[in-house]
C-alpha cells in the first residue's frame, strides 16, 4: 500500500513538473507539500474510495451526453470561491478555457518562464501586453535610448538585463511639471542595457 501512495504522489508531482517530496508533512525539510514544486503547495490524497469521486463521475456521465468537459465546481454554505474539481486528462483543455477568459494569463506564463530562464523579467513587466508590445526601456546606469521602442523579446535577445516596470506609459509622457519627475523620466521600464552590463558599469 505504501508504494501506491508513494507512486501516486510521483504521478501528481510530475503533473506539475516537479518530483514527489520524499520527506512531506511535518518531516518536510523545504517544504510540507508532497511535492518539491516552487509555486504549487500539492497534497495528495490516497484512499480506496473517495466520495469526491462519485461525484464527479456523475458530472461526467451528463458531460460525456453533450460532448463537453466535466468540471465539477463543489461549494459551502457562507464560505466564499468553489473547489475546481477537474480529471487530469481534461487539465490542459480546461487551462485553454480559462486562457479564452483571461488572455493575460498567456502573458504572465511568458514573464515567468522568462524570469526563470535568468532574464530577471517580472510579471509585472507585461503590465497585461504580450512580450512582443513595444515598450520604453531605459538603463538605469547610462542615458542610451537604444531601448526606447524595443519589445521585452528584443530586449532579452539583445542582453538587457534586471528589466522592472517603473511607470505606465501614460505617466511616462505627461508633462514634467504634472509628473514632477526628472525631464529624462521617459520610460516605463528600467534595466541594464548590454554595454553598461558588459562594462562592469553595474554596482
Amino acid at each position: 500500500m505504501s508504494k501506491t501512495w508513494k507512486a501516486v504522489e510521483r504521478r501528481v508531482a510530475a503533473l506539475f513538473g516537479s518530483t514527489r517530496n520524499p520527506l512531506s508533512g511535518r518531516n518536510g525539510k523545504q517544504t510540507a507539500s508532497d511535492s518539491l514544486h516552487p509555486r504549487l503547495f500539492v497534497e495528495t490524497k490516497h484512499r480506496k474510495k473517495q466520495s469526491l469521486w462519485t461525484l464527479f463521475d456523475g458530472t461526467r456521465k451528463l458531460a460525456k451526453k453533450e460532448c463537453k468537459i466535466p468540471v465539477l465546481a463543489i461549494a459551502e454554505h457562507n464560505r466564499p470561491g468553489v473547489l475546481v474539481c477537474v480529471h487530469q486528462d481534461d487539465l490542459d483543455k480546461l487551462v485553454v478555457e480559462r486562457l479564452l477568459q483571461k488572455p493575460e494569463l498567456f502573458y504572465e506564463a511568458q514573464a515567468m518562464a522568462m524570469e526563470e530562464s535568468g532574464d530577471c523579467v517580472y510579471l509585472s513587466d507585461l503590465d497585461g501586453k504580450d512580450v512582443r508590445d513595444t515598450i520604453r526601456l531605459g538603463c538605469s546606469h547610462c542615458v542610451t535610448d537604444s531601448g526606447d521602442g524595443i519589445t521585452l523579446e528584443e530586449a532579452r535577445e539583445a542582453g538587457w538585463k534586471s528589466i522592472s516596470r517603473e511607470q505606465t506609459l501614460a505617466q511616462a509622457e505627461r508633462e514634467v511639471e504634472e509628473l514632477g519627475g526628472h525631464p529624462l523620466d521617459w520610460w516605463t521600464h528600467l534595466g541594464t542595457c548590454p554595454d553598461c552590463w558588459k562594462g562592469g558599469d553595474v554596482t
